[in-house]
């Protein structure tokens, strides 16, 4: 910042001056010099001057010195004596490290920058503050570390999250106990057990789980269907399948080989299996099986390729084929025909030169059937038919070709023969004879004659007739094995 400090004019006629003169107010208004002329001032009488004097004359000469960095300039008569500094001005401040403001050219304000610290009082009952300071004092972080001092606020019901807690909102050092188990979600924590500690953190909550455990003799779980897992942290799952990642730590042993559970085998060794059922037959290349009770094999599209002479098969696709395979060797055995020993098969040559001409072909059978083409000499066809006679008995026939209405067939010993018959009607009876049916039904009446009888014994079953009552004269016995069946709602009456 430049400074200039001027004194007040003063005119020089370069002479020394001895006296001056003053108005009646006290005000300057001429020097006089040391011939006794008078020095104008050249200004006013209200202005001020410097007056080196001690009292009204000036019997000495001073002279103004410049000091360290001070320039006196003299203006010359009339003029002005200026004094300034030569060290210079403050033309540009700047603001370091924490201010704000800056660069300041001519007039400003500089402040303190804020830090990241929130404004506030740190420190509680239950946590000590902690303070980070920088290299220019000021404070740059702000927390509170909790003592070893919690403070128990009672009881809380996981299940209906009563008193209400909310995550990451609470005071540092607060704990609850869990009296009724739950699953409330607090900071990502949905698993409560009874006697848990649900504790703030200052900004968020944390379990302490209970210590021991919990046996239950009942245990209900609702909306949830399928297999039940534990799942981790979070509450227990339940899927129709259980997800490979819920088995990721489970094997099973198959055959002789260990399977991770949730992982893939691709090879599965020292397995016996015992009567499968092979819906899907695709079972690639196996180096061996022993299939000792397989049935329901799809041979059509589960099996490829031909079963060799040796596993029990033909070794070939066609029946001609598979009988070359199978029959003895055929070469050089041309015209000979197929015969055994009892134990093997071998061909051989037709006995009598091995040859010979059929000049006639015929065919007799039984009088029951008939044939035509016969004889055949050359070639031709046989064929056998039926010729109108009846298959006797003694061949499973029954020796009749025609039939009336309602007849019979009844064994007949004399001859070993079946003889047909036709049913006759007794008293009060009538027999109709249909086309394959035989109707036998009552004429009414009862028994005839002055007296009506009923047998004192019915020795077989016997049914009262449908829509009509029944009437005996007693004592009546029901034969062992015999019974008499009365339809509901009808009557047998037995009168003693």
């Amino acid at each position: 910042m430049s400074q200039t400090n001027q004194v007040n004019t003063v005119t020089s006629q370069n002479v020394v001056p001895v006296g001056a003169t003053y108005d009646a107010d006290g005000n300057f208004i001429t020097l006089v010099g040391a011939g006794g002329q008078p020095i104008s001032s050249g200004a006013g009488s209200t202005d001020s001057y410097v007056l080196m004097s001690a009292s009204s004359t000036l019997p000495n000469e001073r002279v103004l010195t410049a000091g360290t960095n001070i320039t006196i300039t003299d203006g010359g008569a009339g003029g002005t004596v200026t004094i300034a500094s030569t060290a210079g001005g403050v033309s540009n401040v700047a603001t370091g490290t924490g201010l704000t403001g800056g660069p300041i050219t001519t007039t400003g304000t500089i402040s303190l920058a804020n830090t990241a610290v929130t404004a506030g009082t740190y420190g509680t009952s239950i946590g000590i503050p902690q303070i980070t300071v920088d290299a220019q004092g000021r404070i740059t972080a702000a927390t509170v570390i909790a003592t070893t001092s919690n403070s128990y606020q009672g009881t809380w019901n996981a299940s209906t999250n009563s008193p209400t807690l909310t995550s990451s909102v609470g005071t540092l050092g607060y704990y609850y106990v869990v009296s009724t188990a739950g699953s409330t979600n607090l900071n990502g924590i949905s698993t409560w057990a009874v006697g848990d500690w649900a504790v703030y953190n200052g900004s968020a909550w944390q379990k302490v789980a209970a210590s021991g455990s919990s046996a239950f003799s009942t245990l209900t779980v609702t909306g949830l269907t399928g297999y039940m897992y534990a799942n981790g942290a979070s509450a227990v799952t339940a899927s129709t399948t259980i997800p490979n990642a819920g088995l990721t730590n489970s094997s099973v042993t198959i055959g002789s080989t260990s399977v991770a559970l949730g992982a893939t085998a691709a090879t599965v060794a020292g397995l016996t299996l015992t009567s499968p059922t092979l819906t899907t037959p695709a079972l690639g290349t196996p180096a061996s099986a022993n299939l000792s009770n397989a049935t329901n094999l799809p041979l059509t599209s589960g099996v490829s390729g031909q079963l060799p002479i040796a596993n029990g098969g033909t070794g070939a696709t066609s029946a001609i084929s598979a009988f070359n395979a199978l029959a003895p060797s055929q070469t050089g055995n041309s015209g000979y025909y197929l015969t055994t020993n009892g134990t093997n098969a071998s061909w051989a040559a037709v006995s009598g030169g091995g040859g010979g001409t059929v000049t006639s072909v015929g065919l007799s059978a039984p009088g029951f059937l008939s044939v035509s083409g016969t004889p055949v000499t050359s070639s031709g066809t046989l064929t056998l038919g039926y010729s109108g006679t009846a298959l006797p008995v003694a061949n499973g026939g029954t020796g009749q070709i025609t039939y009336t209405d309602g007849q019979l067939l009844i064994g007949n010993s004399s001859g070993n023969t079946l003889t047909k018959s036709t049913l006759t009607a007794g008293s009060n009876i009538t027999i109709t004879n249909g086309n394959g049916s035989i109707t036998i039904a009552s004429t009414g009446g009862g028994s005839s004659g002055p007296v009506a009888e009923s047998y004192q014994t019915i020795s077989s079953s016997y049914s009262i007739t449908a829509g009509s009552n029944a009437f005996s004269v007693g004592p009546v016995t029901v034969a062992a094995g015999a019974t008499v069946t009365v339809p509901t709602s009808q009557i047998w009456l037995i009168a003693a």
